[in-house]
Protein backbone atom coordinates (compact mmCIF):
# COMPACT_ATOMS: atom_id res chain seq x y z
CA UNK A 1 0.00 0.00 0.00
CA UNK A 2 2.87 2.25 0.69
CA UNK A 3 3.77 2.34 -3.00
CA UNK A 4 0.53 3.93 -4.11
CA UNK A 5 0.33 7.97 -4.78
CA UNK A 6 -2.29 9.72 -2.55
CA UNK A 7 -4.50 10.28 -5.48
CA UNK A 8 -4.77 6.89 -6.39
CA UNK A 9 -5.95 5.91 -3.41
CA UNK A 10 -9.47 4.56 -3.58
CA UNK A 11 -10.27 5.59 -0.09
CA UNK A 12 -9.97 9.39 1.28
CA UNK A 13 -8.26 10.19 5.04
CA UNK A 14 -12.05 10.30 6.31
CA UNK A 15 -13.25 7.37 4.87
CA UNK A 16 -10.54 5.36 6.05
CA UNK A 17 -11.07 6.39 9.56
CA UNK A 18 -14.75 5.19 9.25
CA UNK A 19 -13.79 2.44 7.71
CA UNK A 20 -11.23 1.62 10.39
CA UNK A 21 -13.88 2.36 12.84
CA UNK A 22 -16.66 -0.28 11.62
CA UNK A 23 -13.82 -2.49 10.60
CA UNK A 24 -12.99 -2.92 14.84
CA UNK A 25 -17.12 -2.83 15.34
CA UNK A 26 -17.25 -5.77 13.37
CA UNK A 27 -14.58 -8.00 14.47
CA UNK A 28 -13.37 -6.27 18.16
CA UNK A 29 -10.00 -7.32 19.59
CA UNK A 30 -9.87 -10.28 21.85
CA UNK A 31 -8.03 -9.92 24.75
CA UNK A 32 -8.95 -13.05 25.85
CA UNK A 33 -7.27 -15.02 22.78
CA UNK A 34 -4.87 -12.75 22.23
CA UNK A 35 -6.17 -11.56 18.32
CA UNK A 36 -6.17 -8.37 16.81
CA UNK A 37 -9.48 -6.54 15.88
CA UNK A 38 -10.46 -5.85 12.31
CA UNK A 39 -8.90 -2.26 13.08
CA UNK A 40 -5.30 -3.56 13.21
CA UNK A 41 -3.04 -2.22 10.72
CA UNK A 42 -2.12 -5.58 8.66
CA UNK A 43 -5.05 -6.54 8.49
CA UNK A 44 -6.85 -3.00 7.48
CA UNK A 45 -4.36 -2.54 4.88
CA UNK A 46 -5.46 -6.00 3.28
CA UNK A 47 -9.39 -4.87 3.92
CA UNK A 48 -8.23 -1.95 1.78
CA UNK A 49 -6.98 -4.28 -1.34
CA UNK A 50 -9.56 -6.35 -1.09
CA UNK A 51 -12.49 -3.44 -1.08
CA UNK A 52 -10.91 -1.40 -3.91
CA UNK A 53 -12.72 -2.93 -6.85
CA UNK A 54 -15.64 -1.54 -4.66
CA UNK A 55 -14.47 1.43 -4.10
CA UNK A 56 -17.11 3.82 -5.64
CA UNK A 57 -20.13 1.73 -4.16
CA UNK A 58 -18.17 1.84 -0.81
CA UNK A 59 -17.54 5.59 -1.06
CA UNK A 60 -21.41 5.98 -1.45
CA UNK A 61 -22.62 4.14 1.23
CA UNK A 62 -19.75 5.81 3.63
CA UNK A 63 -21.40 9.24 2.67
CA UNK A 64 -24.93 8.63 2.97
CA UNK A 65 -23.59 6.66 6.74
CA UNK A 66 -22.69 10.36 7.38
CA UNK A 67 -25.42 11.94 5.94
CA UNK A 68 -27.57 9.47 8.12
CA UNK A 69 -25.70 10.15 11.29
CA UNK A 70 -25.66 13.87 11.08
CA UNK A 71 -29.19 13.68 10.89
CA UNK A 72 -30.21 11.71 13.29
CA UNK A 73 -27.29 12.74 15.62
CA UNK A 74 -26.59 15.60 14.73
CA UNK A 75 -22.73 14.51 14.86
CA UNK A 76 -20.18 12.70 12.46
CA UNK A 77 -20.52 8.71 12.95
CA UNK A 78 -16.88 9.04 14.14
CA UNK A 79 -17.78 10.83 17.07
CA UNK A 80 -20.92 8.54 18.24
CA UNK A 81 -20.93 6.03 21.17
CA UNK A 82 -19.76 2.51 19.68
CA UNK A 83 -23.97 1.22 20.47
CA UNK A 84 -24.84 4.44 18.40
CA UNK A 85 -23.01 3.15 16.10
CA UNK A 86 -23.70 -0.26 15.45
CA UNK A 87 -27.53 1.24 15.44
CA UNK A 88 -26.48 3.08 12.66
CA UNK A 89 -24.58 0.34 10.80
CA UNK A 90 -27.79 -1.99 11.03
CA UNK A 91 -29.97 0.33 9.14
CA UNK A 92 -27.39 0.38 6.30
CA UNK A 93 -27.73 -3.43 4.77
CA UNK A 94 -25.80 -1.82 1.52
CA UNK A 95 -22.55 -1.01 2.92
CA UNK A 96 -22.67 -4.05 5.53
CA UNK A 97 -23.12 -6.54 2.81
CA UNK A 98 -19.63 -5.64 0.91
CA UNK A 99 -17.83 -4.46 4.04
CA UNK A 100 -18.64 -8.01 5.83
CA UNK A 101 -17.06 -10.40 3.38
CA UNK A 102 -13.88 -8.17 2.94
CA UNK A 103 -13.01 -7.68 6.19
CA UNK A 104 -13.69 -11.22 7.24
CA UNK A 105 -11.42 -12.38 4.00
CA UNK A 106 -8.74 -10.27 5.09
CA UNK A 107 -8.74 -10.92 8.78
CA UNK A 108 -9.39 -14.77 8.58
CA UNK A 109 -6.32 -14.70 5.84
CA UNK A 110 -3.97 -12.82 8.22
CA UNK A 111 -1.33 -15.55 9.57
CA UNK A 112 -2.33 -14.77 13.26
CA UNK A 113 -5.32 -15.78 13.00
CA UNK A 114 -4.83 -18.37 11.02
CA UNK A 115 -2.17 -19.77 13.51
CA UNK A 116 -4.29 -19.18 16.60
CA UNK A 117 -7.15 -21.60 14.66
CA UNK A 118 -4.32 -23.78 14.19
CA UNK A 119 -4.58 -23.81 10.46
CA UNK A 120 -1.62 -23.74 7.96
CA UNK A 121 -0.90 -19.93 6.04
CA UNK A 122 0.16 -21.98 3.13
CA UNK A 123 -2.02 -23.75 0.61
CA UNK A 124 -2.30 -28.01 0.71
CA UNK A 125 -0.19 -28.33 -1.96
CA UNK A 126 2.23 -29.23 -3.55
CA UNK A 127 2.65 -31.35 -0.24
CA UNK A 128 -1.03 -32.27 -0.32
CA UNK A 129 -3.01 -33.59 2.05
CA UNK A 130 -2.98 -37.42 2.99
CA UNK A 131 -5.72 -39.27 2.15
CA UNK A 132 -6.32 -43.04 3.76
CA UNK A 133 -6.73 -45.80 1.19
CA UNK A 134 -10.46 -46.59 1.57
CA UNK A 135 -12.02 -49.82 0.33
CA UNK A 136 -12.67 -49.63 -3.31
CA UNK A 137 -15.15 -52.98 -3.11
CA UNK A 138 -17.73 -49.44 -2.07
CA UNK A 139 -17.84 -48.40 -6.25
CA UNK A 140 -18.64 -52.19 -7.73
CA UNK A 141 -22.59 -51.28 -7.82
CA UNK A 142 -21.82 -48.85 -9.22
CA UNK A 143 -19.73 -49.86 -11.97
CA UNK A 144 -22.50 -52.48 -12.70
CA UNK A 145 -25.10 -50.57 -13.18
CA UNK A 146 -26.19 -49.34 -16.65
CA UNK A 147 -24.77 -45.76 -17.75
CA UNK A 148 -27.39 -43.27 -17.05
CA UNK A 149 -26.61 -41.56 -20.76
CA UNK A 150 -27.21 -42.56 -23.95
CA UNK A 151 -24.44 -44.51 -25.93
CA UNK A 152 -24.08 -43.70 -29.48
Amino acid sequence: MDKLVGSSLPFSQEARSLLRSIAILLIPKSEEHELPGGNDDAIFAHFLELAGPNSANINQCLFDLQKKSINEYDDSFLKLQSNQQLAMLHTCSNLLEVLIPNIAFAYYQDPRILSALSLKDSPPFPGGNVVEEGDWSLLDPVRKRKPLYRIP
